[in-house]
């Protein structure tokens, strides 16, 4: 008898850029709104060295999002791939599912629930489930968009220096301040980067919540499961030729993939990589940074500074995991009296 556990795929996100400094004071006297010009000097005043330079940096910022971020667009799917397809629980069993969205967000907080029962956490458990948390509103100006995408161009175009939050939309590393994430977006990435694809249809986009979205939107109601770690499409198999209810089995397995095994003390390290470039948790490091890291236009490869390691250092890593875990014809172990306890691990 042996208890089994789990290290939860989080990693930290830091700016790594030390030699920068701002430029400009965070807590300048005059605020101006970020959607209107500065208005004119009457005569004889001069403006302040920082005032211009915060413009400037918010002109070139601005200009430059669409040479940062973007979208492309996949294939139509054909009507067949739809279906009222019902969904099974592999641990619950008799627990199904209107769809296979539904069923992403149930298997998700099993991880979720699991954490927080082990941490001792007696606060109402709520999902973390990034399906559940996707929004195209504006909080700060209630404005409503189509997707998420087009959601973060209006707050960098609109808000960001008053909401005083500097964010790469990329990997979703957070910065002190504007010049500093215009450093970041120059030495860390290569302008048009879509570092999260779509193995089903191809959609390519330079931000996870609208890959999310995505997913949501046009791949709901289909056999697929997608992995909310890697984005790994699984076509999910009927529990028998005579029914309309997919099986689980195969989605729950590969989320233990992205897991860490401690068993009787050993640690078992997952084969999936933090990717430093996004966020995603990816099995095949060196095929996902030559596929999906570079500019979608003209192929120029990203770069990643860090004053410690060296750039080149993580295309390196070759690792694969077992494919056969994936075998429908296999049955999975679900170990219901053992526990299972989730940790962060370090980086």
């Amino acid at each position: 008898f042996y208890q089994t556990q789990f290290v939860k795929p989080e990693p930290t996100r830091k700016a790594t850029i030390p030699f920068l400094q701002p430029a400009f004071a965070s807590n300048a006297a005059i605020q101006y709104p970020r959607d209107q010009p500065l208005p004119r000097l009457k005569p004889g005043t001069v403006r302040t060295r920082e005032e211009g330079l915060e413009v400037e940096l918010e002109l070139t910022y601005k200009r430059a999002l669409s040479k940062y971020y973007g979208q492309k667009p996949g294939r139509n799917l054909p009507l067949s791939d739809y279906g009222d397809f019902r969904t099974r629980c592999p641990v619950c069993e008799d627990q199904r599912f209107e769809n296979n969205i539904q069923l992403i967000n149930h298997l998700y907080q099993h991880f979720d629930q699991q954490q927080q029962q082990q941490n001792n956490d007696e606060r109402q458990f709520q999902s973390n489930s990034p399906f559940e948390q996707i929004t195209t509103k504006c909080s700060h100006c209630q404005s409503e968009f189509s997707n998420p995408y087009f959601l973060a161009i209006h707050i960098d175009d609109k808000h960001m220096l008053e909401m005083n939050e500097y964010q790469c939309r990329i990997c979703e590393q957070r910065h002190t301040s504007l010049l500093e994430l215009i450093a970041h977006l120059n030495l860390c990435h290569c302008g048009l980067e879509m570092p999260y694809f779509c193995e089903v249809c191809s959609f390519r986009t330079s931000m996870h919540a609208d890959m999310i979205y995505h997913i949501d939107e046009v791949h709901k109601s289909t056999r697929y499961f997608f992995c909310p770690y890697c984005f790994l499409a699984i076509e999910l198999p009927f529990m028998t030729n005579s029914s309309n209810t997919l099986n689980g089995s195969l989605a729950y397995k590969h989320l233990l993939l992205h897991f860490n095994k401690v068993d009787q003390g050993r640690i078992v390290q997952s084969k999936f990589k933090h990717c430093r470039k996004c966020i995603l948790h990816i099995a095949s490091m060196k095929d996902h940074l030559q596929r999906d890291h570079l500019n979608i236009v003209d192929g120029i490869k990203a770069t990643y500074y860090d004053e410690e390691n060296n750039p080149d250092k993580q295309s390196d890593e070759d690792e694969q995991y077992d494919d056969s875990i994936l075998d429908t014809s296999s049955s999975l172990p679900v170990e219901k009296s053992s526990t299972a306890r989730y940790i962060t691990p370090a980086k």
